[in-house]
């Protein structure tokens, strides 16, 4: 006969709880099983798989879209209690190893910068590999064509899969670099609204 601990039982798992408790059962997973199965929002579960493959307990397998497609994997799993990351300290803590992990999330724009790197480029080819959400992806275009960086082709012309090409200033783009590393522009802040 196995007995209970009335305590443990009487205490109802979170959602991260759930999530962590599925991923450490299925090691390979889907993100849409995964919404499935614990009820989880799309958005809260992307935040998480994030943080954890920041700090390498999860890696992606395929990323894709629709992004529920998305596979992962559980390559570092510490115990029964799901970590823990709060957003303002940007601190991931495994109560299971007892370590607490500074984490640096790389901003949204600085991805679609560092994917600049040539000239005529496409807007597909810089979001498969940034995999950013389409209102961010939209946001920083904006941005950076009101910063002068992103020039569209007059007239358009689109590449040989039918995408519209745009051309890069890569004096601006370099320039740009420079100020958000000086300090003299806060790209956490960019797109508040003045």
């Amino acid at each position: 006969m196995v007995t209970r601990n009335r305590r443990d039982a009487a205490i109802k798992p979170t959602l991260r709880q759930k999530v962590w408790n599925y991923m450490r059962r299925n090691r390979n997973f889907v993100v849409g099983d995964i919404m499935a199965i614990t009820g989880i929002k799309y958005g809260n579960l992307r935040d998480m798989l994030k943080v954890l493959e920041i700090v390498g307990y999860v890696i992606a397998v395929s990323k894709e879209k629709p992004l529920t497609s998305n596979r992962y994997k559980l390559v570092k799993c510490t115990g029964a209690k799901v970590p823990i990351y709060t957003h303002k300290k940007q601190l991931f803590y495994d109560s299971n190893l007892n370590i607490t992990i500074e984490v640096k999330r790389t901003p949204s724009i600085q991805k679609i910068l560092n994917e600049m790197t040539k000239t005529p480029i496409t807007k597909e080819e810089i979001n498969k590999a940034t995999m950013l959400s389409h209102a961010t992806d939209v946001k920083c275009y904006r941005k950076l064509k009101e910063l002068g960086i992103i020039i569209r082709t007059s007239p358009i012309q689109k590449n040989s899969d039918g995408h519209v090409v745009f051309n890069i200033d890569l004096d601006e783009l370099e320039k740009f670099k420079e100020k958000i590393e000086s300090g003299e522009i806060d790209i956490n802040t960019i797109f508040k609204k003045k």
